[in-house]
């Protein structure tokens, strides 16, 4: 069977996706849906798997779909098929129809083989492989289809690149970025803030139900490592009547530091890039962008560099995954 190439899928609602280029993914979990299968699985806020159109690597975050059993089914059911799933590194992104032959020499499988699936169902496979990877090959035995495939993992950058670039986005999917918790997730994913590229329409972005208490909503976000950052960019490109009326920034260094606000609550002008320099440099691991009282913005970008010790955390995981 040939070899299909992950392509650079976008990670929606809560739904896995996996990333493209020379330097790998690796998949937490394989969600197989035979034909006439349920609708998607949705993880939901806070497990918003990466995504990417640019060459990045993925680590495995071991993380089964929600609803779906890491299992194989009970005895009773009725296999109409089943499936087999292997990774390989590969330089490049060979297009469609291209083989692999050459380089699945070095396949490592990441699912048990002719694992049984049921038919009209979501079938979720925990995934015990740490390594990164390029790209994925699933099997079906011995024939039938396929409705979809959920490969759900985190992109994992290349320290010398991002090394090499200096300012980036340290928010940003691409770079490692991922967003941890969010408030609300009912009309589109908080994970579409960090995605790369401009939001074309307004389901591109994060949009939030309307609030009927004094509270208000936020999205939580583990960044590319410590980072200096010294300049943040909020977009609500195509929030035109719902963007959110004011917005502010908090940071920690550290899963158990404290937030610290960094911007102040800052007016937001709807369908408007909006530029906001901060007063000087902060280190940080972690951010919180809140937003009062609610509606929602399109993407979120947070400008710095990673600190040396930041840099190091990276090339280790980066090494160990490359084992």
């Amino acid at each position: 069977m040939p070899e299909q190439r992950c392509g650079g899928v976008r990670g929606e609602g809560g739904r896995g996706a996996v990333a493209e280029g020379d330097d790998g993914f690796a998949v937490a979990a394989l969600d197989a849906r035979p034909q006439g299968g349920l609708g998607d699985t949705g993880l939901g806020p806070g497990r918003v798997a990466a995504a990417a159109t640019a060459a990045r690597s993925v680590e495995v975050a071991g993380v089964a779909p929600a609803g779906a059993a890491a299992t194989a089914p009970p005895a009773a059911a009725t296999v109409s098929a089943a499936v087999a799933a292997a990774a390989a590194v590969a330089p490049g992104a060979p297009g469609a129809g291209v083989e692999l032959a050459g380089v699945l020499v070095d396949v490592a499988p990441v699912a048990s083989p002719r694992t049984p699936v049921r038919g009209h169902a979501a079938n979720g496979f925990a995934v015990g492989s740490g390594r990164r990877w390029t790209h994925l090959r699933i099997n079906q035995h011995p024939d039938g289809g396929i409705a979809r495939l959920r490969v759900h993992g985190e992109v994992l950058p290349d320290p010398r690149w991002l090394a090499l670039l200096g300012t980036v986005d340290v928010a940003c999917v691409v770079n490692g970025g991922v967003v941890e918790e969010a408030s609300d997730g009912f009309h589109s994913s908080p994970g579409n803030t960090i995605m790369p590229g401009l939001s074309q329409k307004q389901d591109d972005g994060w949009e939030t139900r309307r609030r009927r208490d004094k509270g208000n909503d936020w999205i939580a976000y583990r960044l590319a490592g410590q980072c200096e950052i010294r300049a943040v960019e909020v977009d609500t490109a195509n929030l035109k009547g719902n963007a959110a009326g004011w917005v502010s920034l908090s940071v920690k260094d550290g899963v158990d530091g404290a937030w610290t606000q960094v911007l102040p609550r800052t007016r937001l002008e709807p369908d408007s890039p909006h530029r906001l320099p901060l007063v000087a440099p902060v280190l940080a691991t972690h951010a919180r962008i809140d937003v009062y009282p609610d509606g929602g913005f399109a993407r979120l970008r947070l400008h710095g560099r990673l600190t040396d010790a930041g840099a190091a955390a990276l090339t280790d995981r980066a090494a160990r995954a490359a084992l």
